[in-house]
């Protein structure tokens, strides 16, 4: 899709140049690596910016078409003004320096049409008034919002990363604490288990015993045998020790 078609809405060339636009130039996609929040939030709002110059271009001819036209952008409006609303707060705050946020400029647009359209959707009005009456709705300059709307996400992706960095950064540190105090915690485990492996003490006696201690340190416990003689081994093989005596029955 090049630009929007040339159309009936529109009484004057001018009116009618500011409602094309060629994709090409101005994309209807987000720039690339946006995070994926932002980038629904361009994408819905480009979408019903630009179904928006297409009504008012070249609406539908019919009283049904033009009724399903409407109800269509409708629905884009809504899920648009949705997904612009899980970042609105992050958008507002990079404006600047064009003073106004795009993508609620561009909204709020779509809602004047939504409006003038919305009698025929609830049949109050015949298509036809509801025609006459777009042809009033002033024209708006396509590229130029959706030109805004792609430096403002730009300008909202690096302040994004800026914030999200040191978050990450501090999860990061936060989730290697935690590791580390976890192999800690079951190192000293296995050793405990180990030394009494050694010295003879019946697996069953272990399982017991560390089901008391294991609670008082935090460890993980273990509740078999079998995982009592695992611990014990693979402690041994980590620290380079001699295994554990075999013993059966215990």
């Amino acid at each position: 899709m090049s630009s929007a078609s040339h159309a009936t809405g529109a009484t004057n060339p001018r009116d009618s140049e500011l409602l094309e636009i060629d994709t090409r130039e101005v994309p209807l996609t987000a720039p690339a690596d946006t995070p994926p929040k932002l980038a629904h939030a361009f994408e819905g709002v480009a979408d019903a910016l630009f179904r928006t110059a297409e009504l008012l271009q070249a609406p539908a001819p019919s009283a049904r078409a033009f009724e399903l036209q409407a109800r269509r952008l409708s629905d884009v409006w809504r899920r648009a003004r949705d997904t612009y609303g899980k970042v609105e707060l992050l958008l507002q705050s990079v404006s600047a320096p064009e003073g106004a946020c795009a993508h609620q400029d561009a909204l709020n647009i779509v809602g004047r049409v939504v409006d003038a359209t919305g009698h025929a959707i609830l049949r109050k009005v015949s298509s036809e008034e509801a025609i006459a009456y777009l042809s009033l709705v002033p024209r708006f300059d396509l590229a130029s919002i959706l030109s805004r709307m792609r430096r403002q996400i730009g300008r909202a992706g690096i302040h994004n990363s800026a914030v999200e960095r040191p978050r990450r950064l501090r999860g990061e540190r936060r989730r290697r604490t935690e590791k580390t105090v976890r192999e800690a915690k079951m190192d000293a485990r296995d050793k405990w288990i180990y030394e009494r492996c050694c010295a003879g003490c019946p697996h069953k006696e272990i399982v017991a015993k560390l089901g008391e201690l294991g609670r008082q340190e935090s460890w993980f416990l273990i509740r078999s045998v079998q995982g009592v003689r695992a611990a014990a081994l693979s402690y041994a093989r980590r620290n380079g020790l001699p295994r554990p005596p075999e013993r059966l029955n215990l």
